[in-house]
Protein backbone atom coordinates (compact mmCIF):
# COMPACT_ATOMS: atom_id res chain seq x y z
CA UNK A 1 0.00 0.00 0.00
CA UNK A 2 1.17 3.73 -0.21
CA UNK A 3 0.42 4.66 2.52
CA UNK A 4 2.85 4.78 5.43
CA UNK A 5 1.03 2.19 7.66
CA UNK A 6 1.43 -0.99 5.50
CA UNK A 7 -1.13 -3.55 5.73
CA UNK A 8 0.34 -7.10 5.97
CA UNK A 9 -1.60 -10.30 4.37
CA UNK A 10 -1.66 -12.47 7.33
CA UNK A 11 -3.81 -15.13 8.36
CA UNK A 12 -4.11 -13.34 12.19
CA UNK A 13 -3.78 -9.27 11.37
CA UNK A 14 -2.32 -6.75 13.71
CA UNK A 15 -4.69 -4.82 15.13
CA UNK A 16 -5.18 -1.03 14.46
CA UNK A 17 -3.91 1.53 16.49
CA UNK A 18 -3.74 5.00 16.17
CA UNK A 19 -0.46 7.43 17.09
CA UNK A 20 -0.63 9.70 20.07
CA UNK A 21 -1.28 13.40 19.12
CA UNK A 22 1.43 15.29 19.64
CA UNK A 23 0.52 18.77 21.75
CA UNK A 24 0.91 22.58 21.10
CA UNK A 25 -1.50 21.77 17.61
CA UNK A 26 -3.34 24.35 16.06
CA UNK A 27 -6.66 24.28 15.02
CA UNK A 28 -5.75 23.34 11.53
CA UNK A 29 -2.87 21.25 12.32
CA UNK A 30 -5.59 19.79 14.50
CA UNK A 31 -7.70 19.37 11.45
CA UNK A 32 -5.33 18.38 9.15
CA UNK A 33 -3.96 14.99 11.48
CA UNK A 34 -7.83 13.99 12.36
CA UNK A 35 -8.57 13.84 8.48
CA UNK A 36 -5.62 11.76 8.19
CA UNK A 37 -6.03 9.27 10.88
CA UNK A 38 -9.54 9.00 9.09
CA UNK A 39 -8.58 8.52 5.79
CA UNK A 40 -6.04 5.58 7.45
CA UNK A 41 -8.65 4.17 9.21
CA UNK A 42 -10.43 3.46 6.18
CA UNK A 43 -7.64 2.78 4.17
CA UNK A 44 -7.36 -0.26 7.00
CA UNK A 45 -11.01 -1.42 7.30
CA UNK A 46 -10.82 -1.46 3.65
CA UNK A 47 -7.81 -3.83 3.97
CA UNK A 48 -9.37 -5.93 6.67
CA UNK A 49 -12.25 -6.35 4.20
CA UNK A 50 -10.02 -7.79 1.44
CA UNK A 51 -8.38 -9.82 3.95
CA UNK A 52 -11.87 -11.16 5.00
CA UNK A 53 -12.73 -11.68 1.53
CA UNK A 54 -9.66 -13.71 0.54
CA UNK A 55 -9.96 -15.80 3.51
CA UNK A 56 -13.26 -16.79 2.64
CA UNK A 57 -12.39 -17.11 -0.93
CA UNK A 58 -9.59 -19.61 0.18
CA UNK A 59 -12.16 -21.24 2.69
CA UNK A 60 -14.30 -22.21 -0.20
CA UNK A 61 -11.57 -23.31 -2.40
CA UNK A 62 -10.34 -25.37 0.47
CA UNK A 63 -13.90 -26.80 0.94
CA UNK A 64 -14.06 -27.67 -3.37
CA UNK A 65 -10.92 -29.40 -2.99
CA UNK A 66 -11.77 -31.73 -0.32
CA UNK A 67 -15.07 -32.45 -2.18
CA UNK A 68 -13.56 -32.89 -4.92
CA UNK A 69 -10.68 -35.63 -3.85
CA UNK A 70 -13.31 -37.20 -1.34
CA UNK A 71 -16.00 -37.86 -4.42
CA UNK A 72 -12.86 -38.91 -6.45
CA UNK A 73 -12.24 -41.11 -3.84
CA UNK A 74 -15.80 -42.03 -3.51
CA UNK A 75 -15.27 -43.26 -6.89
CA UNK A 76 -12.02 -44.90 -6.99
CA UNK A 77 -13.66 -47.23 -4.52
CA UNK A 78 -16.56 -47.86 -6.47
CA UNK A 79 -14.54 -48.45 -9.55
CA UNK A 80 -12.58 -51.04 -6.85
CA UNK A 81 -15.95 -52.74 -5.54
CA UNK A 82 -17.33 -52.87 -8.93
CA UNK A 83 -14.33 -54.97 -10.32
CA UNK A 84 -14.82 -57.23 -7.02
CA UNK A 85 -18.10 -57.82 -8.49
CA UNK A 86 -17.31 -58.62 -11.72
CA UNK A 87 -14.58 -60.97 -11.15
CA UNK A 88 -17.21 -62.83 -8.31
CA UNK A 89 -19.23 -62.74 -11.11
CA UNK A 90 -16.71 -64.46 -13.37
CA UNK A 91 -15.92 -66.91 -10.75
CA UNK A 92 -19.41 -67.56 -10.17
CA UNK A 93 -20.25 -68.31 -13.76
CA UNK A 94 -16.57 -70.90 -13.84
CA UNK A 95 -18.00 -72.58 -11.30
CA UNK A 96 -21.42 -73.17 -13.00
CA UNK A 97 -19.98 -74.04 -16.47
CA UNK A 98 -17.84 -76.69 -14.41
CA UNK A 99 -20.71 -77.97 -12.56
CA UNK A 100 -22.64 -78.29 -15.49
CA UNK A 101 -19.70 -79.74 -17.48
CA UNK A 102 -19.27 -82.22 -14.85
CA UNK A 103 -23.22 -83.29 -14.71
CA UNK A 104 -23.08 -83.64 -18.34
CA UNK A 105 -20.00 -85.79 -17.88
CA UNK A 106 -21.96 -87.88 -14.82
CA UNK A 107 -24.85 -87.84 -17.71
CA UNK A 108 -23.00 -89.07 -20.82
CA UNK A 109 -20.85 -91.76 -18.22
CA UNK A 110 -24.18 -93.14 -16.84
CA UNK A 111 -25.84 -93.35 -20.30
CA UNK A 112 -22.96 -95.40 -21.74
CA UNK A 113 -23.21 -97.95 -19.11
CA UNK A 114 -26.86 -98.26 -19.48
CA UNK A 115 -26.36 -98.54 -23.25
CA UNK A 116 -23.41 -101.37 -22.24
CA UNK A 117 -25.70 -103.13 -19.36
CA UNK A 118 -28.62 -102.67 -22.45
CA UNK A 119 -26.29 -104.27 -25.23
CA UNK A 120 -25.08 -107.11 -23.04
CA UNK A 121 -29.09 -107.77 -21.85
CA UNK A 122 -29.72 -108.07 -25.25
CA UNK A 123 -26.66 -110.36 -26.23
CA UNK A 124 -27.65 -112.65 -23.56
CA UNK A 125 -31.19 -112.90 -24.59
CA UNK A 126 -30.21 -113.55 -28.16
CA UNK A 127 -27.93 -115.95 -27.32
CA UNK A 128 -30.62 -117.61 -25.12
CA UNK A 129 -32.79 -117.36 -27.70
CA UNK A 130 -30.30 -119.20 -30.39
CA UNK A 131 -29.81 -122.08 -27.71
CA UNK A 132 -33.53 -122.68 -27.53
CA UNK A 133 -34.08 -122.53 -30.93
CA UNK A 134 -31.12 -124.78 -31.20
CA UNK A 135 -32.12 -127.46 -28.69
CA UNK A 136 -35.97 -127.24 -29.92
CA UNK A 137 -34.19 -127.77 -33.62
CA UNK A 138 -32.26 -130.84 -32.13
CA UNK A 139 -35.87 -132.79 -30.35
CA UNK A 140 -37.70 -132.14 -33.13
CA UNK A 141 -34.93 -133.81 -35.80
CA UNK A 142 -35.02 -136.42 -32.74
CA UNK A 143 -38.87 -137.07 -32.94
CA UNK A 144 -38.80 -137.17 -36.57
CA UNK A 145 -36.24 -139.78 -36.45
CA UNK A 146 -38.13 -141.76 -33.96
CA UNK A 147 -41.16 -141.40 -35.57
CA UNK A 148 -39.40 -142.09 -39.20
CA UNK A 149 -37.78 -145.62 -37.11
CA UNK A 150 -41.47 -146.46 -35.66
CA UNK A 151 -42.49 -146.33 -39.33
CA UNK A 152 -39.92 -148.46 -40.58
CA UNK A 153 -40.60 -151.05 -38.24
CA UNK A 154 -44.29 -150.74 -38.54
CA UNK A 155 -44.22 -151.25 -42.57
CA UNK A 156 -41.32 -154.07 -41.61
CA UNK A 157 -44.09 -155.91 -39.49
CA UNK A 158 -46.70 -155.52 -42.19
CA UNK A 159 -44.31 -157.08 -44.63
CA UNK A 160 -43.24 -160.12 -41.64
CA UNK A 161 -47.64 -160.17 -40.92
CA UNK A 162 -46.84 -159.97 -37.47
CA UNK A 163 -50.28 -158.17 -35.94
CA UNK A 164 -49.82 -154.98 -33.79
CA UNK A 165 -49.59 -155.40 -30.05
CA UNK A 166 -53.09 -155.67 -28.26
CA UNK A 167 -55.00 -156.18 -31.42
CA UNK A 168 -54.90 -159.40 -32.87
CA UNK A 169 -53.07 -161.40 -29.72
CA UNK A 170 -50.21 -161.36 -27.65
CA UNK A 171 -46.56 -160.82 -29.49
CA UNK A 172 -45.09 -163.32 -27.57
CA UNK A 173 -46.68 -165.88 -29.35
CA UNK A 174 -45.66 -165.05 -32.85
CA UNK A 175 -42.80 -167.11 -34.01
CA UNK A 176 -41.49 -165.01 -36.79
CA UNK A 177 -38.47 -162.80 -36.23
CA UNK A 178 -39.23 -162.49 -32.13
CA UNK A 179 -36.43 -160.12 -31.58
CA UNK A 180 -37.77 -157.28 -34.38
CA UNK A 181 -41.13 -158.22 -32.90
CA UNK A 182 -40.04 -156.71 -29.32
CA UNK A 183 -38.04 -154.03 -30.46
CA UNK A 184 -41.04 -152.74 -32.41
CA UNK A 185 -43.23 -153.43 -29.29
CA UNK A 186 -40.67 -150.52 -27.06
CA UNK A 187 -40.61 -148.61 -29.34
CA UNK A 188 -45.00 -148.46 -30.47
CA UNK A 189 -44.83 -148.59 -26.04
CA UNK A 190 -42.74 -145.15 -25.92
CA UNK A 191 -44.51 -143.53 -28.52
CA UNK A 192 -47.64 -144.01 -27.00
CA UNK A 193 -46.29 -143.00 -23.70
CA UNK A 194 -45.14 -139.65 -25.27
CA UNK A 195 -48.28 -139.24 -26.79
CA UNK A 196 -49.88 -139.52 -23.58
CA UNK A 197 -48.01 -137.30 -21.29
CA UNK A 198 -48.28 -134.35 -24.79
CA UNK A 199 -52.40 -134.96 -24.50
CA UNK A 200 -52.37 -135.21 -20.69
CA UNK A 201 -50.42 -131.52 -20.70
CA UNK A 202 -53.20 -130.74 -23.32
CA UNK A 203 -55.74 -131.73 -21.95
CA UNK A 204 -54.81 -130.17 -18.08
CA UNK A 205 -54.45 -126.72 -20.29
CA UNK A 206 -57.65 -127.00 -22.06
CA UNK A 207 -59.62 -128.31 -18.39
CA UNK A 208 -57.88 -124.85 -16.41
CA UNK A 209 -59.36 -122.67 -19.60
CA UNK A 210 -62.66 -124.41 -19.39
CA UNK A 211 -63.60 -124.39 -15.72
CA UNK A 212 -62.52 -120.34 -15.61
CA UNK A 213 -65.05 -119.91 -18.80
CA UNK A 214 -67.43 -121.95 -16.49
CA UNK A 215 -66.65 -119.69 -13.44
CA UNK A 216 -67.22 -116.92 -14.89
CA UNK A 217 -70.60 -118.24 -16.60
CA UNK A 218 -71.78 -118.33 -12.82
CA UNK A 219 -75.14 -118.75 -12.76
CA UNK A 220 -76.13 -118.26 -16.38
CA UNK A 221 -75.96 -121.86 -17.37
CA UNK A 222 -73.57 -121.71 -20.15
CA UNK A 223 -71.41 -124.45 -18.91
CA UNK A 224 -72.14 -126.98 -21.09
CA UNK A 225 -68.99 -126.78 -23.01
CA UNK A 226 -66.58 -130.06 -22.42
CA UNK A 227 -67.14 -132.82 -19.45
CA UNK A 228 -67.18 -130.80 -16.24
CA UNK A 229 -64.88 -131.84 -13.32
CA UNK A 230 -65.51 -133.04 -10.00
CA UNK A 231 -66.75 -130.26 -7.06
CA UNK A 232 -64.46 -130.91 -4.77
CA UNK A 233 -61.50 -129.63 -6.91
CA UNK A 234 -63.19 -126.29 -7.46
CA UNK A 235 -61.17 -124.87 -4.11
CA UNK A 236 -61.01 -121.02 -3.72
CA UNK A 237 -57.62 -119.67 -3.73
CA UNK A 238 -55.90 -118.91 -0.81
CA UNK A 239 -54.14 -115.56 0.09
CA UNK A 240 -49.79 -116.49 -0.51
CA UNK A 241 -47.30 -115.08 1.71
CA UNK A 242 -46.34 -112.57 -1.03
CA UNK A 243 -50.52 -111.40 -1.38
CA UNK A 244 -51.94 -108.67 -0.11
CA UNK A 245 -54.73 -108.83 1.25
CA UNK A 246 -58.03 -106.37 1.50
CA UNK A 247 -61.28 -106.98 3.38
CA UNK A 248 -64.54 -105.11 2.76
CA UNK A 249 -67.67 -103.94 4.09
CA UNK A 250 -68.92 -104.01 0.53
CA UNK A 251 -69.96 -106.66 -2.14
CA UNK A 252 -68.24 -108.01 -4.88
CA UNK A 253 -69.31 -106.84 -8.70
CA UNK A 254 -69.45 -110.24 -9.92
CA UNK A 255 -70.49 -112.88 -7.17
CA UNK A 256 -72.50 -109.94 -4.50
CA UNK A 257 -70.76 -111.91 -1.53
CA UNK A 258 -70.77 -109.91 1.39
CA UNK A 259 -67.73 -108.98 2.94
CA UNK A 260 -65.50 -110.96 0.53
CA UNK A 261 -61.86 -110.93 0.68
CA UNK A 262 -59.68 -110.06 -2.36
CA UNK A 263 -55.93 -110.29 -2.79
CA UNK A 264 -53.45 -109.20 -5.37
CA UNK A 265 -51.41 -111.88 -6.88
CA UNK A 266 -49.15 -110.89 -9.98
CA UNK A 267 -50.69 -107.27 -9.92
CA UNK A 268 -53.54 -108.36 -10.39
CA UNK A 269 -56.61 -108.44 -7.83
CA UNK A 270 -58.53 -111.32 -7.29
CA UNK A 271 -61.86 -111.95 -5.57
CA UNK A 272 -61.88 -115.16 -3.03
CA UNK A 273 -65.09 -116.11 -3.53
CA UNK A 274 -65.50 -116.23 -7.63
CA UNK A 275 -62.03 -115.83 -8.70
CA UNK A 276 -63.03 -112.92 -10.84
CA UNK A 277 -59.70 -111.01 -12.12
CA UNK A 278 -60.35 -107.70 -12.43
CA UNK A 279 -58.28 -104.67 -12.58
CA UNK A 280 -60.32 -102.86 -9.51
CA UNK A 281 -61.87 -105.03 -6.72
CA UNK A 282 -65.25 -103.61 -7.03
CA UNK A 283 -66.26 -104.22 -2.96
CA UNK A 284 -63.39 -103.00 -1.39
CA UNK A 285 -64.49 -99.27 -1.91
CA UNK A 286 -63.04 -98.22 1.21
CA UNK A 287 -59.92 -98.46 0.40
CA UNK A 288 -56.71 -97.25 -1.26
CA UNK A 289 -58.71 -97.37 -5.07
CA UNK A 290 -61.84 -95.08 -3.66
CA UNK A 291 -60.27 -92.24 -5.22
CA UNK A 292 -60.22 -93.32 -8.96
CA UNK A 293 -64.08 -93.78 -8.56
CA UNK A 294 -64.44 -90.30 -7.02
CA UNK A 295 -62.11 -89.00 -9.74
CA UNK A 296 -64.77 -87.95 -12.24
CA UNK A 297 -66.54 -86.42 -9.46
CA UNK A 298 -64.33 -84.17 -7.94
CA UNK A 299 -63.42 -83.42 -11.44
CA UNK A 300 -67.05 -82.25 -11.86
CA UNK A 301 -66.85 -80.51 -8.84
CA UNK A 302 -63.75 -78.60 -9.66
CA UNK A 303 -65.50 -78.02 -13.46
CA UNK A 304 -68.78 -76.13 -11.13
CA UNK A 305 -66.43 -74.48 -8.84
CA UNK A 306 -64.49 -72.92 -12.01
CA UNK A 307 -67.48 -71.43 -13.70
CA UNK A 308 -69.67 -70.50 -10.68
CA UNK A 309 -65.61 -68.47 -10.31
CA UNK A 310 -66.11 -67.03 -13.81
CA UNK A 311 -69.59 -66.62 -13.75
CA UNK A 312 -68.74 -64.75 -10.09
CA UNK A 313 -65.90 -62.59 -11.18
CA UNK A 314 -68.37 -61.66 -14.78
CA UNK A 315 -71.25 -60.16 -11.85
CA UNK A 316 -68.14 -58.53 -9.81
CA UNK A 317 -66.74 -56.39 -13.02
CA UNK A 318 -70.26 -55.56 -14.15
CA UNK A 319 -71.08 -53.91 -10.71
CA UNK A 320 -67.87 -52.38 -10.65
CA UNK A 321 -68.21 -51.06 -14.26
CA UNK A 322 -71.68 -49.81 -13.15
CA UNK A 323 -70.36 -48.13 -10.04
CA UNK A 324 -67.52 -46.43 -12.27
CA UNK A 325 -70.29 -44.84 -14.33
CA UNK A 326 -72.42 -43.55 -11.77
CA UNK A 327 -69.28 -41.81 -10.65
CA UNK A 328 -68.40 -40.20 -13.61
CA UNK A 329 -71.51 -38.80 -14.10
CA UNK A 330 -72.30 -37.63 -10.35
CA UNK A 331 -72.27 -33.87 -10.43
CA UNK A 332 -72.44 -31.91 -7.24
CA UNK A 333 -74.37 -28.69 -9.22
CA UNK A 334 -77.40 -31.47 -10.16
CA UNK A 335 -80.85 -29.88 -9.76
CA UNK A 336 -83.31 -32.39 -7.18
CA UNK A 337 -86.47 -32.86 -9.57
CA UNK A 338 -88.02 -35.42 -7.20
CA UNK A 339 -87.83 -36.54 -3.49
CA UNK A 340 -86.05 -40.05 -4.59
CA UNK A 341 -83.03 -38.14 -6.32
CA UNK A 342 -82.11 -36.26 -3.58
CA UNK A 343 -78.87 -37.47 -2.10
CA UNK A 344 -78.25 -37.79 1.86
CA UNK A 345 -75.47 -35.81 3.27
CA UNK A 346 -73.54 -38.73 5.09
CA UNK A 347 -73.33 -40.63 1.63
CA UNK A 348 -72.28 -37.54 -0.49
CA UNK A 349 -69.61 -36.96 2.55
CA UNK A 350 -68.75 -40.54 2.16
CA UNK A 351 -68.32 -40.30 -1.51
CA UNK A 352 -66.20 -36.70 -1.17
CA UNK A 353 -63.87 -37.75 1.35
CA UNK A 354 -63.84 -41.25 -1.08
CA UNK A 355 -63.06 -38.61 -3.99
CA UNK A 356 -60.46 -37.06 -2.08
CA UNK A 357 -59.08 -40.35 -1.24
CA UNK A 358 -58.60 -41.33 -4.74
CA UNK A 359 -57.23 -37.98 -5.93
CA UNK A 360 -54.22 -38.48 -2.95
CA UNK A 361 -53.72 -41.71 -3.94
CA UNK A 362 -53.07 -40.63 -7.72
CA UNK A 363 -50.93 -37.57 -6.09
CA UNK A 364 -48.85 -40.23 -4.33
CA UNK A 365 -48.45 -42.56 -7.09
CA UNK A 366 -47.09 -39.55 -9.27
CA UNK A 367 -44.60 -38.60 -6.86
CA UNK A 368 -43.56 -42.60 -6.78
CA UNK A 369 -42.95 -42.15 -10.02
CA UNK A 370 -41.14 -39.17 -9.79
CA UNK A 371 -39.15 -40.60 -7.04
CA UNK A 372 -38.39 -43.37 -8.96
CA UNK A 373 -37.24 -41.34 -12.11
CA UNK A 374 -35.61 -38.99 -10.06
CA UNK A 375 -33.59 -41.93 -8.35
CA UNK A 376 -33.07 -43.76 -11.55
CA UNK A 377 -31.51 -39.90 -13.16
CA UNK A 378 -29.13 -39.29 -9.81
CA UNK A 379 -27.55 -43.24 -9.85
CA UNK A 380 -27.25 -43.16 -13.55
CA UNK A 381 -25.51 -39.64 -13.53
CA UNK A 382 -23.48 -40.82 -10.19
CA UNK A 383 -22.13 -43.69 -12.63
CA UNK A 384 -21.17 -41.27 -15.50
CA UNK A 385 -19.54 -38.94 -13.22
CA UNK A 386 -17.80 -42.07 -11.73
CA UNK A 387 -16.38 -42.97 -15.35
CA UNK A 388 -15.41 -39.56 -16.01
CA UNK A 389 -13.27 -39.24 -13.02
CA UNK A 390 -11.86 -42.40 -13.39
CA UNK A 391 -11.24 -41.33 -16.96
CA UNK A 392 -9.91 -37.70 -15.50
CA UNK A 393 -7.48 -39.40 -13.02
CA UNK A 394 -5.11 -41.03 -15.42
CA UNK A 395 -4.43 -37.12 -16.47
CA UNK A 396 -4.40 -35.94 -12.73
CA UNK A 397 -0.65 -35.14 -11.71
CA UNK A 398 1.72 -37.75 -8.87
CA UNK A 399 0.79 -36.38 -6.14
CA UNK A 400 -2.51 -36.27 -6.77
CA UNK A 401 -2.49 -39.96 -7.83
CA UNK A 402 -1.19 -40.89 -4.85
CA UNK A 403 -3.77 -38.78 -2.74
CA UNK A 404 -6.14 -41.24 -4.73
CA UNK A 405 -4.60 -44.41 -3.39
CA UNK A 406 -3.92 -43.22 0.51
CA UNK A 407 -7.92 -42.20 0.09
CA UNK A 408 -8.68 -45.48 -1.44
CA UNK A 409 -7.09 -47.77 1.13
CA UNK A 410 -8.30 -45.43 4.28
CA UNK A 411 -11.78 -45.53 3.18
Amino acid sequence: MSSSNEYCLSTTPEPYESAPTPPDLTAEEYKALTAERAAEEEKYDEAVGKHEGWKAIKAKEAQAEALRMKEAARAAKLEVLKQQELEKEKERLRLEAEEKKRLRLEAKEKQWKLDLEKKKQEEVAAKKALEEAAAKKKQDDLDRERARQDEENEDLLAAAGVPPSGEDGDSKSDPADPKTAAMAELRRKRKIAERKKKAGSAETRKRKVRSTSLVESGEDGNASAGPLGPKHLKTEPEPTAQDKVFTGSGRCGKCRTDKAVCFIRSGVRTCQRCRVKKARCTFNKSGEDSSAAEGPNVLELLQDISSRLTRLEDKVDAIAGRMEDLVDDYDVDNEVKYPEDFIPKSVKAKFEASRLELRKAEDIYSEVLREVAKHRLDRDMALIKAEGLMALSSDLPPPIAATFKTSNSVS
